[in-house]
């Protein structure tokens, strides 16, 4: 092969592809692309007034070089889609300019002509590519030095030009597979879309973890992507392909010259030896998976009986980053009273070799250490209380964490999951991450299901542990520091000795180790310390006038905490920059965020580190007045509206409570997660949701209705809990299974949706209910009694009483049963008060709980132009209040009920009647709430409503979802589909299915959730059923309900399908014509031995209840089936309820 003979090719290629227009076409239009989507990705960066924190899945709120990765994916697509464009008919081309004969007959050979013209229309392509990345660089330099603020950083400058390279050998790779099909297939659009077709096909299988060829991360300006085989391998195989494809292409190649035979073969040893390895790649990629199987049985099989009671943990960590950790740690452990197995149970990570094993300072060689299991025998453990000492050294096996993960992200596509970062640890040479779930400290038991309280309660210790790390280094852990020593090591570095004790009990232990930027200040005795990377301190720089104010907001929290006798015993408390690369969800069932071990909160350096603070502070200097308290409220919130676990919010509370002791036996999952919402409310006053603790990745929640919109409230942390609260699943596990008994484990996302909507409403109506101080002064009891202990919920209500607090009153009926307070609206009365000045309107109503579960309700109505609420009203089961309000200017057009959790699950509208213009009394004005005696009449009329179980859809198909899942591959659209008793509920309704409304505005009936079916397009072979059971045979007359939306012109938007995307309604009139008889409801009634079919006229019928005809039953069950046409494609069909009333036979 002739060097020379190519160079001269390639030249003549890029001559003959610049005569070309398409090319000249590609290139403008590539390089308008790159710079549009750059543009839009600065831009949308940049925040006109505050950062926008990381508030759901989406990455868009990540400071924009983190997301550098899908700009750089997005510019190599749009290059190989060029390289398709010009490579196609790179035959053909010969032969339309007649120079094929000429080129067949050239001395070089056919190897020779492939890569020469392959290499032209690469470097062609390059130069465009070099011209955008050299614009792009002096743009970003230009900017950084002037401060501008639109502008991705010098970071993602150096990020581009070292993926250059690899973009390259893609683009190669891609150029060599098209070429092979221009010589196989003659025709040349059949080329293009099989090329197109591949490039598609490539890049969704690239994104789905089955073919995952190398490991995809965020980037991190802490600490540099380390060197893997994988980005040795996948360059290498993809060039080996690469080869293989243009062997190919030179042994198919028609000329006039000899082929050369060795090509078929060559290419042949390319193709495997490529395949190949990237089967071996995408084979170690599922080799941990492999052995994390077998670290999961070997953990399962252990018994909780073999766990000890680890009271206290002291020692020295040493640490050498970047190559090994040391550690000599003594545990005082109290070993398990009864244990039927022949060893104690302790996890270790299987990284470390341990070296030494001492019981009460003897050695121990009856141990055995194998999957992270370390095993000391029986026999060893003769005392209540024993000291066991453990050496170990070396590096934690990074696969060993979140064992008992509920949902494996990694299995999703990797290079969405990369914005949660990959690494479950770190262990750099110039950063350390050690997170309790790597197990790089001994544990008490398995690794497995911690945080299930049910089956093994959580094992806190006090501590006193020194740290060992490079001289300039700092450590953050719990509890106060101390320098105690500086000494050389034995490789001659100079190392600090860092001493942490902590007197109160801690669960677990993080150690995070850098050359930080230090700053600290005590604030309300407890010393609050700040460690950032030194690259990231511009916003502690931009804010340093402000810190004051925002010093107060800390000081603020303190002092509401010791003001309620909640005491902070860690000493101190650590603010720490970690890595985007660092996990931030963890294991177990709930895969609660990592970022808030005892005594610390991590910030990832992509939130607050690296957003532009300095944007919005600029913004205001350019105003009259520039406000302290305004900037604070602008950082408060935006931690506080961080929903992917960097809100102080998310654990901070826990140091004052929940890490202290631990609850134990039936319900301590439940209740330990009570107490978390208990003091977060009383101490932060505000809540907190983590977004992958409660979503399936990347999925979000269906599209609202207008009913929810209505009444949502709030920051995003509520938001989402609303979300939560109107999702159907939500509710029938509430409804299904009390707090203490939710199976977590069988049911993680449903059952923890289940527990945070409920213990949300339940603490803060103890809250409002006993007052905070008393509350606190319970939770205070509490911890001082079971501090480093365990406790059982009867311990839990002992304690209570001793606060006098009565849990039995009313709170245990919300842990311990199913129901839910139930409040109905009665007796709705308007009159006018003459004996009162002004003679004023008075609308009184009874609002009754028909429920035995007592709960709170609120009463909101609009009066002079102005929202006017009660204060929460406490019902007890059964108990009933009367509501007056009295107006002078103008009737009232709305009231509104909210329940606060109830069986309503939404709030409700009281029907406002209309004055009669003659009602009056003399009485004077009713008290605006007042204690009354009401039961609900009784009465002799079956109703059976479209909640009931004697409703059901007949003949409807279930249809599959727009998504189809097989083994590793995705595709469809991640949108939650939500279902309310069988039925879909969606905000636009879809043509031809039945489908559920919650219809709270307009008086559709239920007794406590108003909702209805309905359906438009029907094919007249699906019915809505209302089985009712009735009490006798006879004559019984039927009633349908029809409720206010099918009144009205236009009550639904109906769209062709359920696409995710917008569609305007296809129905034009979906009123029936009271002028065509044809247009009508169509009933069928059977009791078994009779048929009735009936016309139910609905569009001459009025809201409420219609009377449809007598029958008489022989049975005393009876069915109502409704069909789905009404006459006319367009008008929708309402099933909402009907009503039996026996009628006298006289």
């Amino acid at each position: 092969m002739n060097l020379r003979t190519i160079c001269v090719l390639a030249r003549a290629e890029m001559r003959s592809c610049r005569r070309l227009a398409r090319t000249w076409v590609f290139v403008c239009i590539a390089l308008a692309l790159c710079t549009l989507w750059y543009a839009l990705e600065i831009g949308g960066a940049y925040q006109t007034w505050w950062p926008e924190a990381p508030s759901g899945w989406s990455s868009l709120t990540l400071a924009p070089q983190y997301r550098g990765n899908k700009v750089i994916y997005l510019f190599a697509m749009i290059f190989a889609i060029g390289i398709i464009f010009l490579c196609f008919d790179i035959r053909a081309r010969d032969v339309t300019n007649r120079i094929s004969d000429v080129v067949d007959s050239k001395p070089a050979n056919n190897l020779e002509i492939t890569i020469g013209r392959l290499l032209g229309i690469l470097l062609l392509l390059l130069v465009p590519i070099l011209f955008f990345l050299v614009a792009f660089t002096c743009y970003e330099v230009l900017a950084h030095f002037l401060e501008l603020s639109y502008r991705y950083g010098l970071f993602m400058v150096v990020i581009a030009w070292r993926t250059l390279f690899n973009t390259m050998i893609f683009l190669a790779f891609c150029g060599s597979v098209v070429c092979c099909l221009a010589v196989l297939v003659r025709n040349r659009l059949l080329v293009a879309l099989i090329s197109l077709g591949l490039l598609y096909g490539l890049v969704m299988l690239s994104e789905q973890p089955i073919f995952q060829l190398e490991e995809i991360s965020i980037y991190s300006n802490v600490v540099s992507e380390p060197f893997t085989a994988s980005k040795l391998v996948f360059p290498i195989s993809l060039l080996l392909l690469s080869a293989a494809f243009i062997a190919f292409t030179s042994s198919l190649l028609p000329r006039t010259r000899p082929r050369l035979p060795y090509l078929g073969i060559g290419g042949t040893i390319c193709l495997i030896v490529g395949a190949l390895s990237l089967s071996g790649l995408m084979m170690s990629f599922d080799k941990p998976n492999n052995i994390r199987q077998e670290w999961i049985a070997a953990h399962d099989a252990e018994s909780t009986e073999a766990f000890p009671d680890i009271l206290h943990l002291h020692g020295n960590v040493d640490l050498f980053p970047g190559e090994n950790i040391q550690f000599d740690l003594t545990l005082t452990v109290s070993p398990p009273a009864s244990n039927p197995t022949d060893s104690v149970v302790f996890s270790l990570n299987p990284g470390f070799d341990i070296q030494e094993v001492y019981i009460d300072g003897n050695v121990v060689t009856d141990f055995t250490f194998g999957h992270g299991l370390l095993k000391v025998a029986k026999s060893e453990w003769t005392s209540d209380v024993h000291q066991l000492r453990v050496t170990a050294q070396g590096i934690p096996n990074e696969h060993f964490a979140y064992l008992d993960q509920a949902r494996d992200f990694s299995a999703r596509s990797s290079v969405q999951t990369a914005q949660f970062g990959t690494k479950n640890y770190i262990f750099h040479s110039n950063f350390v991450a050690l997170l309790p779930s790597v197990k790089w400290y001994p544990t008490s038991g398995t690794a497995m299901y911690e945080d299930l309280l049910e089956e093994r309660p959580r094992d806190v210790f006090t501590t006193d542990i020194t740290v060992s790390v490079p001289q300039l280094w700092k450590v953050a852990m719990v509890g106060n520091r101390e320098i105690t020593t500086r000494e050389w090591t034995g490789k001659r570095k100079l190392h600090t000795h860092y001493r942490f004790r902590s007197q109160a009990p801690v669960p677990e232990l993080a150690l995070i180790s850098s050359e930080f930027d230090q700053r600290g200040k005590k604030i309300e005795g407890i010393g609050v310390e700040l460690l950032f990377s030194k690259k990231h301190t511009k916003n502690l720089e931009v804010l340093a006038p402000f810190a004051s104010d925002i010093e107060q907001w800390v000081a603020e929290q303190i002092q509401n905490a010791q003001a309620l006798s909640l005491e902070y015993q860690y000493g101190s408390f650590y603010v720490v920059e970690v890595p985007s690369t660092l996990r931030v969800y963890g294991g177990g069932w709930r895969m609660d965020s990592v970022l808030h071990p005892p005594g610390m909160m991590l910030v990832r350096e992509s939130s607050f580190p690296t957003a532009r603070f300095e944007l919005y502070v600029q913004d205001q200097e350019r105003g009259e007045e520039m406000l302290d308290s305004f900037i604070r409220k602008m950082v408060v919130a935006y931690f506080r509206d961080d929903l992917q676990g960097g809100s102080p919010h998310a654990g901070i509370s826990r140091n004052f409570v929940n890490h202290l002791s631990s609850p134990t036996g039936h319900g301590s999952t439940a209740l330990n997660y009570l107490l978390e919402q208990l003091s977060t409310q009383l101490i932060m006053k505000d809540e907190y949701v983590f977004v992958p603790s409660l979503w399936e990745f990347n999925v979000q929640p269906a599209q609202a209705d207008a009913a929810y919109f209505f009444y949502v409230r709030g920051r995003p942390a509520t938001r989402k809990r609303l979300d939560l609260l109107r999702t159907p699943s939500t509710w029938e596990e509430i409804e299904r299974t009390p707090m203490v008994s939710l199976d977590f484990r069988a049911r993680p996302i449903s059952t923890f949706r289940a527990l945070l909507t409920k213990s949300f409403a339940l603490a803060e109506q103890m809250i409002s209910y006993y007052g905070a101080e008393k509350v606190a002064s319970f939770l205070s009891d509490l911890t001082r009694t079971y501090k480093g202990g365990y406790y059982t919920l009867e311990d839990f209500v002992e304690v209570a009483v001793q606060s006098e607090i009565d849990l039995n009153e009313w709170v245990l009926d919300w842990l311990e049963e199913r129901t839910l307070p139930g409040f109905i609206v009665a007796d709705v009365k308007l009159t006018k008060l003459k004996s009162v000045r002004g003679e004023p309107y008075e609308y009184t109503f009874v609002i009754h709980n028909a429920e035995p579960v007592a709960g709170y309700v609120e009463v909101n109505w609009l009066r002079d132009q102005e929202d006017n609420s009660t204060d929460p009203i406490f019902l007890h089961g059964y108990q009933s209040i009367e509501v007056a309000i009295q107006t002078h200017m103008q009737l009232l057009n709305d009231i509104w009920i909210k329940p606060n959790f109830a069986r309503n699950r939404n709030l409700f509208p009281v029907h406002v009647p209309n004055y009669d213009g003659v009602s009056t009394s003399d009485k004077s004005a009713k008290p605006l709430v007042s204690s009354v005696e009401w039961f609900p009449p009784e009465t002799d009329a079956i109703i059976v409503d479209d909640l009931d179980p004697g409703f059901s859809i007949v003949g409807q198909k279930q249809k599959n979802k727009m998504k189809f899942d097989l083994a590793g591959i995705e595709i469809g659209s991640p949108v939650e589909e939500f279902v309310d008793q069988g039925l879909p509920v969606r905000g636009m309704s879809t043509v031809g299915e039945w489908e559920r409304k919650n219809d709270q505005r307009t008086y559709s009936f239920g007794r406590y959730r108003h909702t209805l079916a309905l359906i438009a397009r029907g094919k007249q072979n699906t019915f809505a059923k209302f089985a009712a059971e009735l009490p006798h045979s006879g004559n019984w007359q039927l009633e349908y309900f029809v409720p206010g939306s099918a009144l009205r012109a236009h009550p639904y938007t109906f769209a062709r399908s359920s696409a995710p995307v917008y569609q305007s309604s296809v129905l034009t009139q979906p009123r029936a014509n009271p002028n065509n008889p044809e247009e009508h409801y169509a009933l069928q009634i059977t009791d078994g031995q009779t048929t009735w079919n009936e016309q139910f006229d609905i569009a001459n019928a009025v809201r409420g209840w219609n009377a449809v005809n007598i029958f008489a039953l022989s049975s005393d069950k009876v069915d109502v089936l409704v069909s789905d046409f009404a006459g006319r494609a367009d008008v929708i069909v309402f099933a909402d309820a009907i009503r039996w009333t026996p009628v006298d036979s006289e």
